[in-house]
């Protein structure tokens, strides 16, 4: 239930803007903020002409943020923060802010490299919650845009210019099969086998096969799971083959006898990068993650 204007320092412009942003209709914002839809559309179109800029766009989903809306909103979701910090300490109350941090990844990186370093970031944060927004379905850019994640690991070569980012060390993608295939000649492999890919858009096989000039000889009709952990599973019954990263895989040789490495010392480099909307202030809890993430 969103604050009314009686109960934040916020100006009342604001209260509003982040109510439709958050719920995504003036109709919802309304109901939470106990106003009639005019009202709440007065205030948006007040906090428009301030600013001198479009923070809405009208679409079948709702309210839609522009760019301009999506850099506000950031802000704003901050000056809540701090308000939330200075009423608690005036009141009396425990001096540590409730905090939550979305972080969206992809499966190979929450696994590898996100998920072993939160424990101990999350012990010397105890007011900090973490919601991990794991998908391999590359939306992590479009998570950002509508503001539903603070930090995004990505594809280096998906970061928009308006966010912030940083260069992590790339992932090492290996080919990947049945264990019965691993004394095969891999040329043999690429030639005779179907490979297994997340879906039609997934070209990280094609582009390690075209790197270790092998592509012309690669079956074309692939085979498509959107999953990385059961298209895992597929590739261990021999139904084909795909690379996976070297640290993802690590883990399944380990926890599986079913799946090798099949293509030697052949490797392809991914650039990743960390994502995030710059932030004046951002708290402790927020820069140990960045600086954690390698």
């Amino acid at each position: 239930m969103f604050s009314n204007s009686r109960e934040t320092f916020l100006p009342e412009t604001l209260v509003a803007f982040l109510a439709v942003s958050e719920l995504g209709t003036v109709h919802a914002a309304a109901k939470s903020l106990g106003l009639v839809q005019t009202a709440v559309t007065r205030r948006i179109q007040a906090l428009e002409g301030a600013t001198g800029a479009t923070l809405f766009l009208r679409s079948r989903r709702g309210m839609v943020l522009t760019e301009p809306g999506r850099t506000l909103v950031s802000y704003a979701r901050r000056m809540k923060e701090i308000e939330a910090e200075a009423l608690a300490l005036m009141r009396g109350e425990s001096s540590q802010r409730q905090e939550q941090i979305v972080i969206a990844s992809p499966s190979s990186l929450a696994s590898a490299r996100v998920v072993p370093k939160l424990a101990g970031i999350l012990s010397s944060n105890p007011g900090v919650a973490i919601q991990l927004c794991v998908s391999d379905d590359r939306i992590g850019v479009e998570l950002l845009k509508r503001n539903e994640v603070d930090i995004a690991l990505l594809p280096a070569a998906d970061v928009p210019l308006e966010f912030e980012s940083r260069r992590l060390e790339p992932e090492i993608y290996v080919a990947v099969g049945p264990t019965a295939w691993k004394k095969r000649q891999f040329e043999s492999i690429v030639r005779s086998e179907r490979i297994v890919d997340f879906d039609s858009r997934d070209d990280l096989t094609f582009d390690f096969l075209a790197e270790h000039n092998l592509l012309d000889i690669a079956q074309r009709n692939r085979h498509f799971v959107n999953n990385t952990h059961v298209l895992a599973e597929l590739v261990a019954q021999g139904v084909g083959y795909t690379v996976l990263s070297i640290e993802f895989a690590k883990a399944l040789f380990a926890t599986s006898g079913a799946l090798a490495n099949i293509g030697g010392a052949r490797t392809h480099n991914v650039s990743i990068a960390l994502a995030w909307y710059a932030r004046q202030y951002p708290t402790r809890a927020f820069k140990e993650i960045m600086t954690a993430l390698k």
